[in-house]
């Protein structure tokens, strides 16, 4: 039987580069990214830094 899909949501993940105790930040970066594209969560995540990512937000909101 479907379920309903749920809402879209935004969460801030920092870089896993400036976390000294992640040693394989490829593989954290996939497993996060698997992980929260499961439909019980439905994240988008975005790899990037927060300029970026605030430039890109805003630009989408603007429908430019």
């Amino acid at each position: 039987r479907d379920q309903p899909r749920r809402p879209r949501s935004v969460a801030i993940q920092l870089d896993p580069h400036d976390m000294p105790d992640i040693v394989d930040t490829d593989r954290f970066q996939e497993y996060m990214q698997m992980y929260l594209a499961q439909d019980k969560y439905r994240f988008d995540v975005y790899w990037g830094d927060t300029l970026s990512f605030l430039k890109q937000l805003w630009e989408t909101w603007q429908g430019t």
